[in-house]
C-alpha cells in the first residue's frame, strides 16, 4: 500500500452538516491554507500527502474509512484553533483511533502553540507541533517511517511513559515559501473557482502588536515577532501559475496585513495590473493606506478590509491598535473615489467599554455609509484569546481569570451565544445578553446591502432605553441606491469586467 501523510482541516462545521450556502452566483470557499502549505512542503520533500477538508466533505466517518482502506497512513495532522475546531479534532481523532489505533495523531496551529499541555492531556493527540510546523512535521513523518527517536526534532511535544515531553524550540524553523501545490485539493481550482477561491498568502504574521491578536498567542506569554514576507517576484510567479494552469484571473490575498511592506506591495500591484488581472479583496491597516498605495489599487481591487475594532481612542490605546481614528473617514473617501469598497471589523465588550463608546461606533458607521453606501461593518464579541497580551493583562493586572479546559475552549464563540459568556467574566450575564442584542442590530444595520429600520428592529430598540441611545441616529444612515451588489468575481467570470470596475464594488 502507498504510504501517505493525511492532513485534515477539522473546520467549525459538524459532521453531516450541510455545506453553507453562498450569496454569490459563483460559489466558492477559502481553501484550508495551513494544511495546504504543510502539504506543499511535504510534497517538496518527497512525501505523499492527502488533504481532507471537512468543511467541503462533512461526512467524516465514511471518507476516513476509505482512506484507511486505500493507503498506509504514516500520521494524521490537524490544525486546531479556539472554538468548534477543538471538538471536531477530538471527534475525528476518536474515529481514527477506532479505525487504526496505532496511527499517530498530530495537532498543530495557534491553539497548540499556546496550550500544548492541555492539547496533549485533554485532547487525543499523540504529538503536538508548536510554532512553525513544516520542518518538524516532515522530520516526524520521517522518524515514524524509519522507526527512529523523535527527541531531536524541534518544536515537538509528546507523551512518553505517561509523561509530557517537549523538545527544543526553534522559532526560525524552515518554512515553505514556494508555489502552493493546488493540485493537492480534492476539489481542484478552476476558472469558476468552485469550490475554492484563489486565496494567496504573501506573508506570515503582522508587523504590528495589537494586544488581542492571535499572532501573539504563546504558551510562555512572550511576544514573538513572526512577520515574514515572500518576494514580489515569488507572488507574481504564483499568480502566473494560477492563470496559466487554471485560467484564473481573480485572486484574493489572505494575509493579515497584505499592505504592510509598501515597496513590495507596489511591485505586486503593478504586476497584477500589467497582467490584466483583478484582486477580489485584501487586508490592510489605515496606517498603510497612503495616496500611492490607494492609486495602485485603483481599478484592479474590489475590496480592502481594514479593521477599526473600536471608535474610542481610549480603547484603541488599550488594545494597542495602530490607528488614528481621524484618518478613517478621509481614507474611506479616497478609496471610494477610486471605486474601492471597504469592510471594517469592530469588537464590542472590551473591558471598560461604555454605551458612549458603542454609540460612537454606530455614528462612525453612519458616517462611513454616507461616504460609500456599500461599506460593511462586521461586529464581534470581544473574547480574550489565551496567551495574548490582553489575556495576560486581565489575569495579572485585573485579577480576572479566563483559564478554561480544552473542552470549554471548544465551546468558545465570538458572537455572544450563551456558552461563550464564561469567557468574559468582567461582564455580567445580563449585560452580555444586552450586548448580544446590540451586536445583532449593529450587524443588520451595517451590512453592504442595508435597508431602513424595520418594525421588528424598532421594537427591539424601544424595549431598551440604552439601545435607543446607542442607535438614536439610525434615521440618518444611507442605503445602496439600487439594492443590488456589484460583485467583481461574478461579473468577471461572466465576461463583464469593465462594468465591475467602473461601479463601486460591494460584496
Amino acid at each position: 500500500m502507498k504510504k501517505v501523510v493525511l492532513l485534515i482541516n477539522p473546520s467549525h462545521d459538524r459532521e453531516g452538516e450541510q455545506i453553507h450556502s453562498s450569496p454569490h452566483r459563483v460559489h466558492r470557499d477559502i481553501p484550508p491554507m495551513s494544511i495546504l502549505t504543510l502539504g506543499s512542503y511535504l510534497r517538496q520533500k518527497g512525501v505523499d500527502v492527502i488533504i481532507f477538508d471537512t468543511h467541503i466533505d462533512s461526512h467524516y466517518s465514511e471518507t476516513l474509512a476509505e482512506y484507511f482502506k486505500q493507503f498506509e497512513i504514516i500520521l494524521v495532522g490537524m490544525t486546531t484553533f479556539v472554538g468548534r475546531f477543538i471538538h471536531n479534532a477530538i471527534e475525528l481523532g476518536n474515529i481514527i483511533k477506532g479505525l487504526k489505533p496505532e496511527v499517530p495523531i498530530v495537532w498543530g496551529g495557534p491553539l497548540v502553540s499556546t496550550l500544548p499541555e492541555k492539547c496533549l492531556r485533554e485532547g487525543n493527540a499523540d504529538y503536538v507541533v508548536l510554532y512553525e510546523g513544516e520542518m518538524p512535521l516532515y522530520l516526524l513523518a520521517q522518524a515514524l517511517t524509519e522507526r527512529k527517536p523523535v527527541d531531536g526534532i524541534p518544536n515537538l511535544g509528546y507523551r512518553k511513559n505517561g509523561e509530557l515531553r517537549f523538545t527544543r524550540v526553534d522559532y526560525a524553523a524552515e518554512r515553505y515559501d514556494g508555489i502552493i501545490r493546488w493540485d493537492l485539493l480534492s476539489n481542484p481550482m478552476n476558472r469558476q473557482q468552485i469550490p475554492y477561491v484563489a486565496y494567496l498568502f504573501t506573508s506570515r504574521g503582522c508587523p504590528y502588536s495589537c494586544s488581542f491578536c492571535y499572532h501573539l498567542m504563546d504558551s510562555n506569554s512572550r511576544i514573538i515577532k513572526k512577520y515574514a514576507c515572500r518576494s514580489a517576484e515569488q507572488v507574481l510567479e504564483e499568480i502566473d501559475f494560477l492563470r496559466d494552469r487554471y485560467q484564473i484571473n481573480v485572486v484574493s490575498f489572505g494575509d493579515d496585513n497584505f499592505l504592510a511592506e509598501k515597496k513590495r506591495v507596489l511591485k505586486i500591484l503593478e504586476g497584477v495590473r500589467k497582467r490584466g488581472l483583478y484582486i477580489e479583496q485584501c487586508v490592510g491597516t489605515f496606517s498603510d493606506l497612503n495616496e500611492e498605495v490607494i492609486e495602485a489599487l485603483s481599478g484592479i481591487c474590489q475590496t480592502v478590509i481594514c479593521s477599526i475594532e473600536t471608535a474610542s481612542e481610549r480603547l484603541s490605546k488599550f488594545i494597542k491598535k495602530p490607528i488614528n481614528l481621524r484618518t478613517v473617514d478621509p481614507t474611506v473617501q479616497k478609496l471610494a473615489d477610486h471605486g474601492i469598497n471597504t469592510y471594517h471589523n469592530f469588537m464590542f465588550g472590551l473591558p471598560g467599554e461604555t454605551d458612549e463608546d458603542r454609540k460612537r461606533a454606530v455614528d462612525l458607521g453612519i458616517g462611513l455609509k454616507k461616504i460609500n453606501a456599500y461599506v460593511r461593518l462586521i461586529p464581534s464579541f470581544f473574547t480574550p484569546l489565551p496567551g495574548t497580551p490582553i489575556y495576560c493583562y486581565l489575569e495579572t493586572s485585573m485579577g480576572i481569570s479566563v483559564n478554561k479546559s480544552l473542552k470549554e475552549w471548544g465551546d468558545c464563540e465570538f458572537i455572544g451565544c450563551p456558552d461563550s459568556y464564561k469567557f468574559r467574566p468582567w461582564i455580567s450575564a445580563e449585560e452580555q445578553s444586552f450586548l448580544a442584542q446590540m451586536i445583532d442590530l449593529f450587524r443588520d444595520f451595517f451590512v453592504s446591502l442595508n435597508s431602513p429600520v424595520n418594525n421588528g428592529q424598532k421594537a427591539r430598540i424601544e424595549s431598551y432605553p440604552r439601545l435607543r441611545y446607542i442607535f438614536q441616529n439610525m434615521d440618518k444612515v444611507a442605503y445602496p441606491p439600487d439594492g443590488n451588489p456589484k460583485y467583481l468575481l461574478d461579473k468577471i467570470l461572466g465576461g463583464d469586467a469593465i462594468g465591475a470596475i467602473e461601479g463601486i464594488p460591494a460584496n
